[in-house]
């Protein structure tokens, strides 16, 4: 049972760990344990089953562990389901049936009351909810597990949306964070699984994206910046931040219309062409992708707002994607590669774009990648499924251990959305024709001279101090080799230590095999010696021959144990 949170946030941060911890620990109980229970027929876990309180009705309904999980995570609350979220988007690390439930979980959350929405504005802005808006309706749009949004008026005679945080969310979602960073630190300990894909950095990566998540004024910094990236591009509307009511807890937005993508019975009695629609989209995110390298990372059909065929209004900017030049060049080539259905192409775009092993299998990785292209040959552009292969290159991904930056899953999730959507109004809709030309562009443009013109430059001063800068590091050198100061450096890699190795190996053949002459020698010395007999005590009571015998004996002991040593 958990206690009261006017009790609770008085607690200290330990015991709020520990009280956390335990209710993590029952959710799985109730959902995961008591599906082994049934499964295995373990009457104890059973019983322990009905005493958490799950039906035989819930059991049929969530048949499966996955299923059980995706529940799970929505039982502990909004970390856990963002959470789910990110984890998503790992089709490198992750079955795929675990993927799909995952993809499921949603932010809708019960809706706190009108009268701690307005506590927290008060709170927040220091005034009245009646001081800044003229209308304010109690009842919230939407309700989400971080917070909630509210349709006003403000006096000023704009319509607005308001996006007030839930109270107290923040800090559960910090405790919940240094628990799993707490969990991901023992599972890099004592699994080499954890270990490859690096937990801890992925759960301060997934800390700092709910931390930004949970900052208003970040989200309200993105949509500026995509409104900046769109000026001068009509097809796309984003809406106006009012900052002088906007801080970390509270966003004032402004209120945009339009038919939501997912009602398409609105659309077809507007008369509006889905298929135009689509593409307007789809070329719309391929400049986000390729030419601004910042783009809507959330682009489900409740954030996009149709006004016309060629016209779309965005909404609800908390997860964006970034992409450097350098990631954009890698993802047209991404694109060039799986529209020409060129399997080296794409085998050395994923070897410049992903974290590939050491010690991986090239020449297998390349055959899989070649079958997997193989299976669209011949098909037109527009039948290839993008779904298939993305979630089909992420299973190679897992059987060869590579790990995909977060950048890309984001994109690769981003793009397959974006797939489905388009495919949803027009099923001939083929976006890959629709992020090509820009693709293209940005190629072509890479050998323009106005982007190659700096680099160029800065090669050519790099050059220069280098050739001004030759004679005078030479002479260093000379005098440092003269007073003896000159000190060189080797750094052994794998290959060296196991060249020495090799080295140490030959180095004992060759003393034994010197050792095995000698052995020879004392024997044949020794023969011929006790053949002409008479040979008088030498020490120890032993004549020559019997001295070179013993000297042999023991030398051919000491061969036969250095070689049994050696090979342990």
């Amino acid at each position: 049972m958990r206690l009261p949170p006017t009790i609770e946030r008085f607690l200290p941060i330990s015991i709020r760990r520990i009280l956390r911890l335990w209710e993590i620990f029952k959710v799985f109980v109730k959902h995961i344990f008591g599906f082994l229970a049934d499964q295995w027929q373990i009457s104890a876990l059973a019983r322990r089953r009905r005493r958490e309180g799950i039906t035989e009705e819930e059991a049929i309904y969530y048949p499966t562990v996955y299923e059980r999980l995706r529940v799970a995570l929505e039982d502990l609350g909004p970390t856990f389901v963002k959470l789910g979220q990110i984890l998503s988007t790992r089709e490198d690390i992750l079955p795929r049936e675990l993927i799909a439930e995952l993809s499921k979980l949603q932010e809708e959350a019960a809706a706190f009351s009108y009268e701690e929405a307005k506590e927290q504005i008060y709170h927040q802005l220091g005034a009245q909810v009646e001081d800044i808006f003229s209308t304010f309706e109690k009842v919230p749009i939407a309700a989400a597990s971080i917070g909630q949004v509210h349709y006003g008026v403000l006096k000023s005679g704009e319509e607005v949306i308001i996006k007030v945080q839930r109270p107290d969310i923040r800090p559960k979602i910090e405790a919940d964070i240094s628990i799993m960073m707490w969990i991901a630190k023992k599972a890099e300990k004592y699994t080499s699984w954890a270990k490859t894909y690096n937990f801890v950095e992925r759960v301060r990566e997934f800390g700092r994206f709910i931390r930004e998540e949970m900052d208003y004024t970040t989200e309200s910094r993105y949509c500026d910046t995509f409104r900046a990236n769109f000026e001068g591009y009509p097809a796309v509307y984003v809406p106006k931040i009012y900052w002088e009511y906007t801080n970390p807890y509270i966003m004032v937005m402004e209120y945009v219309t339009g038919i939501r993508i997912r009602e398409h019975e609105k659309l077809d009695r507007a008369g509006l062409s889905k298929l135009e629609i689509a593409k307007t989209i789809g070329r719309a995110y391929a400049k986000m992708i390729l030419e601004d390298g910042f783009f809507h990372a959330d682009p489900h059909p409740g954030n996009i707002f149709v006004q016309d065929e060629h016209h779309f209004a965005l909404i609800d900017f908390g997860m964006v994607g970034r992409l450097d030049k350098e990631t954009k060049g890698y993802v047209c080539h991404y694109f060039l590669a799986l529209v020409n259905q060129d399997a080296p192409a794409l085998t050395e775009v994923l070897f410049r774009m992903y974290t590939i092993p050491r010690d991986v299998d090239r020449a297998a990785l390349k055959r899989d990648v070649g079958r997997l292209l193989s299976k669209y040959a011949g098909v037109p552009l527009g039948q290839v499924s993008i779904v298939e292969i993305v979630s089909e290159l992420m299973e190679i991904a897992l059987k060869y251990t590579i790990i995909v930056p977060g950048e890309f899953t984001l994109f690769d999730k981003t793009f397959i959305t974006l797939d489905g959507i388009g495919k949803q109004l027009a099923p001939e809709f083929d976006l890959l024709s629709e992020a090509m030309p820009f693709a293209q562009k940005f190629i072509r443009d890479q050998f323009s001279l106005k982007e190659m013109s700096p680099a160029l430059v800065k090669d050519a001063f790099e050059f220069k101090d280098a050739l001004f800068n030759f004679p005078r590091q030479i002479n260093k050198i000379v005098r440092d080799l003269e007073s003896g100061e000159l000190q060189v450096k080797f750094k052994q890699d794998e290959f060296s230590k196991e060249m020495q190795k090799l080295q140490g190996k030959m180095d004992r053949t060759a003393s034994r095999l010197s050792l095995s002459v000698v052995i020879g020698a004392l024997v044949i010395g020794a023969s011929l010696m006790a053949l002409r007999g008479g040979q008088p005590p030498i020490f120890w009571g032993l004549n020559a021959p019997q001295i070179c015998f013993l000297i042999a004996g023991i030398c051919g002991f000491w061969i036969i144990i250095s070689s049994w040593w050696g090979r342990k």
